[in-house]
């Protein structure tokens, strides 16, 4: 197995394990909890999906390929909401905006699935444990679209808090604003931009380079807890 592959391994594991941690302290009524718990479950679902495309040899590769979309959806989505309530809530959602958010999540997370929709081809190459996708180009740039816009209102959403906070809570969000960036800059280069020219060679690189991101996260957390 590659060092690549394994690496895809580890940062699933990790990330599934910090899920359950988190999601052991409770969720019902901690939305900083329920929405890290959800986040770091999508990370190990993304991690693994990225894993099984290239290792299996059979049609089931292409399965887990397409995984990958929905999985990059849950993450950002829920990083998002997570930004909403850590460290704490400054206003909430209008509802008809929260509506269209969830709405075309839904959508984003349908369309892989559907034949020859968003993804009109593929070819797989068992020896270098590789496979390539071949996008609706229209739908591939939608898709990227509402990505950034959730990435970007998540981290307008931390600067407007640090600007509003003091002390510990100030250099929380500051930690944190800068593993989102160098995490959410590293998956989406090697995980969504280039691979919109066909280049799925660093796919594997995205899964451990937001584990900086949800380790910070996952302190941050569990310093909250203590305190």
């Amino acid at each position: 197995m590659s060092i690549q592959n394994i690496l895809l391994l580890v940062a699933g594991v990790i990330n599934l394990i910090m899920s359950v941690l988190v999601f052991s302290r409770g969720i019902k009524h901690n939305k900083v909890n329920r929405y890290f718990s959800l986040l770091t479950f999508f990370n190990f679902l993304w991690a693994f999906s990225l894993f099984f495309a290239q290792v299996l040899p059979t049609d089931d590769w292409l399965f887990w390929a397409k995984l990958a979309y929905p999985s990059s959806i849950g993450i950002v989505l829920s990083l998002f909401y997570f930004s909403v309530y850590f460290p704490f809530a400054i206003k909430k959602i209008p509802k008809i905006l929260n509506y269209i958010i969830l709405l075309l999540a839904v959508f984003f997370i349908i369309i892989p699935y559907i034949n020859n929709l968003f993804i009109i081809d593929y070819s797989k190459y068992i020896e270098q444990a590789l496979y390539i996708l071949y996008y609706n180009k229209s739908l591939y740039i939608a898709f990227g679209v509402y990505f950034f816009i959730l990435v970007f209102a998540t981290v307008f959403n931390l600067i407007k808090k640090y600007k509003v906070s003091e002390n510990i809570f100030r250099k929380q969000i500051l930690f944190l604003l800068i593993a989102i960036i160098i995490g959410l800059m590293a998956g989406s280069y090697f995980d969504l931009i280039i691979c919109y020219f066909g280049n799925f060679k660093h796919v594997w690189i995205g899964p451990p380079s937001t584990l900086l991101m949800n380790f910070v996260v996952f302190y941050l957390i569990l310093h909250r807890k203590e305190k």
